[in-house]
């Protein structure tokens, strides 16, 4: 019997999404003998490979060795501060990513028997998915595409750079010498620590009164007392009301504080006020809004960055103040918002 063509007939299974849930599916139906098209519009790896768990935890696991150095006394060893570039860093991540990558492309599903479609899904029918100029038939369909960050409706959002969860480890390209993460869930907690340990003064902003929102507030308060303790700033109970950039290249946030109080008036701090020791205590704790502000380092990217040299932007914005930062803002997908 005459085997159908690529993209004719009628497939056992078509899949839209080739991120981890969508390799599994096209693999395991192919494997048992099934007739199965996959579907992808953006990168095959889906978030997993391209900016989830290969390049965050390649990341971490350079963070929590630089800790470790700093922390040799405990060890028996001498005291001693770690000596790293943050750009090799980046580029170990990404070199980690790309060694992985083979075993998520459309070369290797293909061999697996598996019909590759690169584009955008539309359904026509219950059992017709248009990708292109092809028109797919299917007994039946998995939808696994995943989820994708959402930007924030701040006022004047789109005059200030900023990063998301998505674009982070493939666009920032100098280290920053802060960083707002505007988001308390598992992925502002996992970048604030990490950029930490990096050297970046970072600051994390969450709309409720405690971050990880779906945890025991024990295994909570352990985190957060253990972030302070590295010099992480906790900003909590704010909504963010307003972004803008000043002529000078710096980032001002403006929250509200959700907290029920009389008072809601805003001042601003700089980063002189960082306390004396290296543990400042979390800005939940302030009894008024705050202004923080922190000038932008440059970019090499003038094209990218505008006239003259820019900075990049900043990480996760949450809650509502008066708020500066220096360079990237970026935004994870709104799992605590």
């Amino acid at each position: 019997m005459k085997s159908e063509s690529r993209g004719e007939g009628t497939y056992n299974v078509v899949v839209i999404g080739a991120g981890t849930a969508g390799l599994v599916t096209a693999a395991g139906t192919a494997g048992l003998g099934g007739r199965v098209a996959l579907i992808e519009r953006n990168k095959m790896g889906g978030d997993c490979l391209n900016f989830g768990c290969v390049p965050s935890k390649a990341l971490i696991s350079s963070a929590r060795l630089i800790r470790r150095i700093r922390d040799a006394e405990e060890w028996g060893l001498d005291r001693q501060q770690p000596r790293f570039n943050f750009e090799k860093i980046f580029e170990r991540m990404r070199s980690c990513r790309a060694q992985i990558a083979p075993n998520d492309s459309q070369e290797r599903f293909e061999s697996l028997g598996v019909d590759v479609f690169r584009g955008e899904a539309k359904f026509l029918s219950p059992d017709e998915v248009q990708v292109g100029d092809e028109i797919l038939r299917a007994k039946n369909f998995v939808i696994a595409t995943g989820s994708r960050a959402t930007i924030p409706n701040i006022a004047g959002i789109e005059t200030v750079k900023f990063f998301t969860n998505e674009t982070i480890f493939d666009e920032l390209s100098a280290k920053p010498e802060s960083m707002i993460i505007l988001g308390g869930g598992p992925i502002g907690c996992e970048l604030v620590q990490t950029f930490c340990r990096l050297g970046v003064h970072v600051t994390i902003l969450q709309r409720g009164d405690q971050l990880l929102p779906k945890e025991d507030r024990d295994v909570v308060h352990f985190l957060e007392r253990r972030l302070v303790g590295e010099g992480v700033r906790i900003v909590k109970n704010v909504d963010t009301h307003s972004a803008a950039a000043s002529n000078a290249g710096k980032v001002a946030l403006e929250l509200l504080d959700r907290q029920p109080r009389n008072d809601r008036d805003s001042r601003r701090v700089s980063e002189s006020d960082r306390p004396a020791d290296q543990h400042p205590r979390p800005f939940s704790q302030r009894k008024e809004p705050l202004q923080h502000e922190q000038q932008r380092e440059n970019c090499n990217d003038n094209e990218r960055c505008g006239k003259g040299r820019h900075s990049q932007p900043l990480l996760h914005l949450h809650r509502r103040f008066k708020l500066r930062s220096l360079r990237a803002c970026s935004f994870g997908a709104a799992e605590s918002y």
